[in-house]
C-alpha cells in the first residue's frame, strides 16, 4: 500500500514539473503568479510605456482583449478586442509603447 501512494505521488509531482511554464528572470512576483495563475494566455511581453514599465496578456480567445498591467499588477488598461481598442490612457498603445522583452510564450 505504501509503494502505491509513493507510486501516485511521485508520478503527481513529475506531471505537475513538466507543465511549470517557463517564465524569464527579473520580473515581479505578482507577474509571475498572474502568468502561473492564467490558462488561456498565449504570450506575455514586456513595455516601457507611459514612464513605467508595464506587461501585456494576451490570450488565445477568439476578439479577446491583451490586458496591460503595471508592476504592481493593477490592470492598466485592455486593448484590442472586437471593437479593435488601440488607446491606453488616451495613447495609441502600439505607437507610444517600446517593447523590451518576451517574458513567456505559450509552447
Amino acid at each position: 500500500m505504501k509503494y502505491l501512494a509513493l507510486l501516485s505521488l511521485s508520478a503527481t509531482l513529475l506531471f505537475f514539473a513538466s507543465c511549470k511554464k517557463d517564465i524569464a528572470g527579473g520580473i515581479p512576483k505578482c507577474i509571475k503568479s498572474k502568468i502561473l495563475a492564467e490558462n488561456d494566455l498565449i504570450n506575455v511581453d514586456e513595455f516601457f510605456s507611459q514612464g513605467k514599465t508595464v506587461y501585456t496578456f494576451s490570450t488565445d480567445i477568439a476578439d479577446g482583449f491583451t490586458d496591460i498591467y503595471d508592476e504592481s499588477c493593477r490592470l492598466i488598461c485592455q486593448i484590442g478586442g472586437f471593437a479593435g481598442i488601440t488607446n491606453c490612457n488616451s495613447e495609441n498603445f502600439h505607437q507610444a509603447a517600446v517593447f523590451k522583452r518576451n517574458i513567456w510564450k505559450k509552447k
